[in-house]
């Protein structure tokens, strides 16, 4: 019997919505019907995630937390697209990278407290290092934004933002793995 069969299924769920959100991207330059596969791709991914998080929460109180960062950067999407004006969407959409950092967090913390009960400390330093990794990005991302109003360093900013998206890209591919192997652990590893 696997001993975190939720926390299994609900990781897998929760790559599978990152790999639609994914696939959604090039789907959108499709003339004509772009837009409607984005939009497609990025409900089908909303929800696999959400449920992701839902079903592993029954696991590990930490994805409960998840879910309600979750659940809060969805309203800030939600209102930041009926917003006109630039100032507060570019607030909601900080606290909207703010939230789903928390999201990264919380999904890595978990995951690596379960990997570590069933003694697989690699790949919970793996998490340990997507988290890192991330929180450092948005770290820096957040200095750059306000370096950018300041004469002669905006230039400094707009290329340290151009690095920091390179390594954020780099962040994502080695989050999607390590979502990837969890579940897969996860679901082979028994309480015997």
């Amino acid at each position: 019997m696997v001993k975190y069969p939720n926390a299994a299924s609900g990781i897998k769920k929760v790559f599978l919505a990152k790999i639609i959100g994914v696939i959604g991207v090039p789907l959108a330059f499709i003339p004509g019907i772009g837009a409607l596969l984005l939009m497609t791709c990025t409900v089908a991914a909303t929800i696999f995630n959400v449920w992701g998080i839902l079903e592993a929460s029954k696991d590990h109180n930490g994805y409960q937390t998840a879910l309600v960062f979750t659940v809060a950067d969805l309203i800030f999407s939600i209102v930041d697209t009926f917003i006109d004006n630039t100032a507060i969407s570019s607030v909601l959409s900080f606290a909207g990278n703010v939230m789903n950092i928390a999201v990264l967090y919380y999904i890595c913390k978990s995951t690596g407290d379960l990997l570590r009960d069933v003694k697989n400390y690699g790949l919970a330093n793996k998490g340990d290092h997507v988290w890192n990794v991330n929180k450092t990005c948005l770290i820096v991302m957040a200095v750059c934004l306000v370096v950018a109003f300041i004469p002669i360093l905006n230039i400094l900013a707009a290329f340290t933002t151009l690095v920091v998206l390179v390594v954020t890209i780099y962040a994502s591919v080695v989050y999607l793995i390590y979502l990837y192997q969890s579940g897969q652990y996860l679901s082979l590893n028994t309480n015997f």
